[in-house]
């Protein structure tokens, strides 16, 4: 997993340092897509809070809202073991700090956006 975090990830990433825009899309940071000085966007929900902000969002276009049975917890999806944050937990474990350091800064904005905490694995 770190080989391929240093020399797909982090390396991508170099490739194109002020924009990030040639990394591919599924680990670009998002805020090279999110574009909220050109774009007008009406909400920005995340994963984590999805039901809550699911309800807000019918709430705010005047549609009825019923309980959906969408889960983001591997636990929760497939009955497995171990949780979403388990096996990230396991993942990031043996990664170097210098790895997990220019992650937390090619990520930065995105931590800051979502609310993560970028030092928890």
């Amino acid at each position: 997993f770190e080989e391929f975090l240093k020399e797909k990830v982090i390396k991508e990433s170099e490739e194109c340092p002020d924009t990030k825009r040639c990394m591919n899309a599924h680990w670009k940071p998002y805020q090279t897509a999110c574009n909220p000085c050109h774009i007008n966007y009406s909400v920005i929900s995340k994963i984590e809070t999805f039901e809550e902000d699911r309800k807000q969002i019918h709430k705010l276009i005047g549609l009825p809202y019923k309980k959906g049975g969408h889960y983001h917890d591997m636990k929760e999806l497939t009955e497995a073991e171990y949780s979403t944050q388990d096996w990230t937990k396991l993942m990031f474990k043996n990664i170097s700090l210098e790895t997990k350091q220019k992650l937390r800064l090619l990520y930065a904005y995105d931590f800051e956006m979502f609310d993560y905490n970028p030092l928890l694995y």
